[in-house]
């Protein structure tokens, strides 16, 4: 299956390794490889992918990595990945 990502998720992402580069390179290095290896496969999203806790009747899945919250959506044939949140951004 295709994968893709919006503009924003994009965007989220690229803020997410800035903020880790500001607390440990390291921690970027991993989270870009840990997201990467979940990008180039889908079926490891389809087996790791969780219904929302917080929104069980949304047709989104959340998969997290290095404390982000990746939510994916299948739409078409494709699967999206439409957000890259921080872990503590509901507080």
């Amino acid at each position: 299956m295709k994968i893709q990502a919006t503009v924003a998720a994009t965007w989220q992402l690229k803020t997410a390794v800035k903020a880790l580069q500001r607390q440990d390179e390291h921690l970027a290095e991993r989270f870009v490889q840990e997201v990467g290896n979940l990008l180039s496969a889908s079926r490891r999203i389809d087996a790791e992918g969780r219904v929302l806790e917080d929104l069980p009747e949304t047709v989104f899945t959340e998969i997290r990595r290095s404390g982000y919250r990746l939510f994916f959506r299948e739409t078409e044939g494709v699967l999206w990945l439409a957000g890259a949140w921080p872990e503590d951004s509901r507080r």
